[in-house]
Order: C-alpha cells, then structure tokens, then sequence
C-alpha cells in the first residue's frame, strides 16, 4: 500500500512539473519594431528634431508602401511639396559629409530572440547599426538613381535592407538608420521588423497551477494517514491474534 502511494505521489509530481515547463515553453512574446509607431520621442527618436515627424500627406508614389505598420518619417515634413533637404557632398562616389540624419528605435527584449528580422528602405540611401555594431554598410562609390539611389538600400519596394535580429539577447536594445539624401530633394525612412522570444510566463499564468499543487499535497498527506492508520490497524490486529 505504502509503495503504491508513494509511486501516485511521485506521479502526480511529474505531471504538474510538465505543466509548469509547458508553460515555459509555450508562452512566446513578440517585439514589434516600425516606424512611426511612437512620435514622441521616447523610444524613436532623431538627430535633427527629436520627435519623428510622419509624412504621411505627400508619400512619394515611388516609395515602398508600408505593409506591417510602419509609416515613412523624417525629421521635419520632408515629402513631396514640402521642405527640401540639400544633397550631401559626394566625391567620385564617396560620401564625405556625415549623415543628414540618424533614426533611432529603442526596444526590450525580456528573453533571448528566438527569431526576428528588420526591413529598412530610405530616401536616398543608409546604413542601419544595432547596438552600436554596422549591420548595414553606406554602398561605395554612390550613384544618383533616377528614384533615390542606386544601392542595396533605397526607397522603392525592392531595395529594401535586411537585418537579421535572431541573435539578441534579453534586454535593452537600439537600431540606429543613418539616412543620407543624395539627391536633393524629398527624404525620409521606413522600418518594419519583429522579434519573437521565448518569455518568462506571467505570475498569473504560473498561479494557474497553484490549486492544483496544493490539492496534489493535500492528497498526499491525506495518503499517507490512511496507509498509517491502516498499517497501525494491522498492526493491532496481528498483536490481538497472539496467544499467550
């Protein structure tokens, strides 16, 4: 008897340990990055006004659209009809002037990146730097495109830039778009990404299994009182069955 409870103890243990791991692993977070999506400059930001400004009244018709939620910014109303931004120096294809501005994206990871990627286009052109590491080189020597610029990375559906965000680590993090314009014209910048985590469940997810931890305790102490009044009634009884 006192092996049989035992084993249903035991049993009863590695069931809710299953449930506790399950819900580990089961639980998944996941980090959107776009553009746009705080304009107040507290987790994006800019070199040149701070807040990101949307341009969202005279897009460019050339320009990506955006697709997962991300909006083409800048840092003043820098569209179609609106103020122009003069064209960096370039001298037989080389850049020689520092950006015209950077776009910073600031996002927490609360586990490992299982996966994730992020998708930048620019009018003209950039280079995208996470934590602080180039993950997107400025393309040397520069052409002047009909439509932005004539590089990896520009401003029309096709010649967008990716970065590869699978290998982050839980905590804080920042992606920093160094956009140039080339052309003198029209500038601005669009991201969308995401990265999916493994998360830490919530309390209120591991408290689910708290009754039911509790229940399987109480039935093992109620378990053993009855193996121990049984074996203690045995007991008695092979003593009264003694003859003296």
């Amino acid at each position: 008897m006192r092996k049989s409870a035992g084993i249903s103890w035991l049993r009863v243990i590695v069931i809710l340990g299953f449930g506790v791991a399950s819900a580990y692993a089961n639980v998944i977070d996941t980090v959107a990055i776009l553009s746009g999506s705080d304009l107040t400059g507290t987790t994006e930001w800019n070199s040149r006004s701070g807040a990101d400004v949307v341009i969202n009244v005279y897009p460019e018709p050339v320009w990506k659209a955006p697709a997962a939620g991300g909006k083409w910014i800048s840092y003043g109303l820098t569209g179609p009809g609106q103020t122009s931004v003069p064209s960096v120096r370039l001298v037989e294809g080389l850049v020689v002037d520092p950006p015209t501005a950077i776009f910073y994206s600031s996002f927490y990871l609360p586990a490992p990146a299982v996966s994730g990627a992020l998708r930048v286009w620019a009018d003209d052109t950039a280079s995208v730097l996470v934590d602080g590491v180039t993950r997107i080189s400025l393309v040397s020597p520069m052409n002047i495109g009909v439509w932005c610029a004539q590089a990896p990375l520009s401003c029309t559906p096709g010649t967008g830039g990716t970065v590869d965000l699978s290998g982050l680590g839980a905590g804080s993090h920042t992606i920093a778009v160094q956009a140039w314009q080339i052309w003198g014209d029209t500038f601005g910048v669009l991201y969308e990404g995401s990265v999916t985590v493994s998360a830490v469940p919530e309390p209120a997810t591991i408290l689910m299994f708290l009754p039911g931890l509790a229940g399987a305790i109480a039935w093992g102490r109620r378990r053993r009182q009855v193996c121990t009044h049984e074996g203690e009634s045995a007991s008695r009884a092979d003593i009264s069955g003694v003859r003296y």
